[in-house]
């Protein structure tokens, strides 16, 4: 059999399941399929059987066939995987370690989310699940993971494994068994209730000889059975780990508002792809609007954003414009129009009606600060006085006074009033929003 043939049966055998691929794993190995990297040794692999101590797990658990077969799979296919893990340790496995520790759970279940997402906090399925622990929107919610279209909690790596491990405590209550508390979080808690009543038995390995279960289910608990013995042993594995150490620390600090995520790069010394990496829940270009962000970044990047954020009152931290409502519009097209979103539109403007939307009431646009400075150069603004204008709006605090407002600005009275269509010099109700200019 020449090398192609070998490979293209290799192939086909492992599209199907087949039984055989342990004939194929072991008759071959180094010879025909050398350049399939395998990594680890079986020999090594059979004595950490005997060092492994895992709640609710037996070292029978992981001498089981399907164990073993997943074991090589992993071998086979997932080293990069592996590494590129535990190489940023600290980003991830060390967060979630410390959250299972002051939950009173298993420290093992770190592995879970390698199971689930490949520790993507990112990650999205077919189904609607999200995140690391790969939650689905209405377990999400009832474990208080917000979702809307400024932030996915179930993306966010503290509360979404706050909430796992909740939903993992309840689970591991209702059936005093690991293995089955994890297909539980599979499948299911009334699919596997369900299964035990149905055919009498009481423990997972007896669930799965049946047909009951789906394939998914029966090979979760060996995933990550076989995951956690190469996290635990992955020097023995060959899994090379160049870097833990990624960063010192994460702070954190609230943001009360709106705030454009390229001003907090600027401030922080830290590029927006890096602030969304320690912050996968942000689905937008700014942080929430009308609601408190906790933003987490390096210590001594937060240390930056804290000094220098605090001198830019919030209504400067986004920037507006002014749209009058014309005939037939509606805020799908004006938010394409202006390359925002309905829900940034609505929030801003507190619209909570659609007989709120008609021609000729005034609502105020959202913009990036990138994309503002682009629009005082072209159509939109007018230069005054030889420069060109920058416009913002202010957020109505309770002591404000307008001749406050002017004298800090450096503005008249007039000015302000006519930008503002005021008739009086009279402030409106503390909340409400003021268009200034500089």
């Amino acid at each position: 059999m020449n090398t192609k043939t070998l490979f293209l049966f290799f192939l086909i055998l492992l599209l199907f399941n087949c039984k055989s691929i342990d004939y194929i794993y072991y008759g071959y190995k180094g010879k025909n399929i050398n350049y399939i990297e395998i990594f680890g040794d079986q020999e090594q692999m059979a004595k950490n059987f005997s060092k492994l101590k895992i709640k609710g797990f037996k070292i029978k658990d992981y001498n089981r066939p399907i164990v073993k077969k997943k074991i090589r799979q992993y071998q086979l296919y997932s080293k990069s995987l592996f590494q590129r893990i535990l190489n940023t340790k600290k980003d991830y496995l060390d967060i979630i370690e410390k959250i299972l520790k002051e939950q009173n759970l298993p420290s093992d279940l770190i592995c879970l989310p390698f199971v689930e997402s490949g520790f993507n906090p990112k990650a999205y399925s077919r189904a609607g699940a999200s995140g690391l622990w790969q939650f689905m929107y209405h377990t999400g919610k009832f474990y208080n993971l917000e979702v809307n279209d400024w932030v996915d909690d179930r993306r966010d790596i503290y509360r979404s494994t706050v909430a796992a491990a909740s939903y993992l405590k309840f689970l591991y209550s209702r059936f005093k068994d690991w293995p089955l508390a994890l297909a539980a979080y599979n499948a299911g808690i009334g699919k596997v209730s369900r299964g035990l009543k149905k055919y009498k038995v009481k423990t997972y390995w007896e669930l799965c000889k049946y047909k009951y279960l789906k394939k998914e289910t029966k090979d979760y608990v060996p995933k990550f059975l076989a995951a956690n013995l190469i996290f635990k042993n992955y020097k023995n594995y060959g899994v090379v780990v160049t870097n833990t150490n990624t960063f010192q620390g994460l702070d954190k600090i609230t943001i009360q508002d709106a705030t454009d995520l390229e001003l907090i790069s600027k401030c922080s010394e830290m590029s927006i792809q890096k602030i969304n990496y320690y912050n996968p829940a942000l689905k937008m270009w700014c942080t929430p609007a009308n609601q408190k962000f906790t933003l987490r970044l390096p210590t001594t990047n937060i240390s930056l954003l804290k000094k220098r954020l605090t001198n830019i009152p919030i209504s400067q931290r986004i920037t507006f414009r002014k749209y009058f409502i014309e005939a037939n519009d509606n805020l799908i097209r004006i938010a394409k129009k202006y390359k925002t979103s309905v829900n940034m539109i609505v929030s801003i403007n507190k619209i909570k009606s659609i007989h709120e939307i008609y021609a000729g009431k005034e609502i105020f646009i959202p913009l990036k600060l990138l994309k503002v400075k682009q629009i005082q150069k072209n159509k939109f603004q007018k230069k005054q006085n030889g420069k060109y204008t920058y416009t913002y709006l202010h957020i109505i605090q309770k002591e404000d006074t307008l001749y406050q407002i002017s004298k800090t600005i450096g503005v008249s009275l007039k000015k302000i009033m006519e930008w503002n269509n005021m008739k009086k010099a009279i402030l409106s109700k503390p909340g409400t929003l003021l268009i200034l200019k500089k």
